[in-house]
């Protein structure tokens, strides 16, 4: 015998099966929704914070604008030696090495007369030749 639908009984969807979640309770459909939304509100935070920090460096430190850059450190040793005339006029003298001889003096006193090898780097600009100067050789200055 086939068992046709009883006419008067009224068509009921099977309930869904909820979806399980590792604790093993059951978890609404529609979460999944609030999980993408707060991942999207997230992932725009991050990229508003990320494009303040690259766009507008220093603007998160305060009104002030960036931080000047740090001083640079002077020596804390004692001054370098100064040299007697009669010593400087020896190690001149000897066939080698010769002393790297700075001449640190305005150019005007350098064109008007300077101690021969001498290179004339004025004392205000001598901080921007340091790398000129030979790590090697003794080096002396001179301003008179």
């Amino acid at each position: 015998m086939s068992q046709e639908p009883d006419p008067d009984r009224k068509a009921t969807p099977a309930p869904a099966a909820p979806s399980r979640i590792a604790g093993g309770g059951a978890r609404p459909a529609r979460t999944w929704r609030y999980h993408l939304g707060t991942a999207l509100l997230a992932a725009g935070l991050l990229g508003l914070l990320l494009a303040w920090v690259v766009v507008a460096p220093g603007a998160h430190l305060g009104a002030g604008g960036p931080l000047p850059p740090a001083p640079t450190p002077r020596p804390t040793a004692e001054p370098p030696p100064r040299l007697a005339l009669a010593t400087f006029k020896q190690l001149y003298d000897q066939a080698a090495p010769h002393p790297f001889i700075v001449d640190v003096r305005s150019p005007d006193a350098y064109a008007a007369g300077h101690i021969p090898g001498a290179v004339s780097i004025p004392s205000d600009d001598l901080t921007a030749h340091i790398p000129e100067i030979p790590a090697d050789h003794l080096v002396v200055l001179y301003c008179q």
